[in-house]
């Protein structure tokens, strides 16, 4: 169980850093000064984003994180 949500927490981190560097991206300029390039690098962001967020997505839809949070309350008290 514990590997799973650590999986999928790494998989949310590179989906959010994925899409940090998109809007970093879009509000730094970088597509004025690059052109085609800064516009496959923002679609390159969005691609990876979305394949890394989609394991998160499905955990967060069947309630595996509620479950790993009340094994932590239970197993702490």
């Amino acid at each position: 169980m514990k590997e799973l949500i650590v999986i999928h927490a790494i998989s949310l981190l590179i989906a959010v850093g994925a899409l940090g560097v998109a809007v970093w991206t879009l509000l730094s300029g970088t597509i004025a000064r690059e052109g085609i390039d800064g516009l496959f690098l923002i679609a390159v962001c969005l691609f990876l984003a979305g394949v890394f967020a989609v394991l998160p997505v499905q955990a967060f839809r069947k309630g595996l994180w509620r479950e790993f949070l009340k094994a932590r309350k239970g197993g702490s008290a």
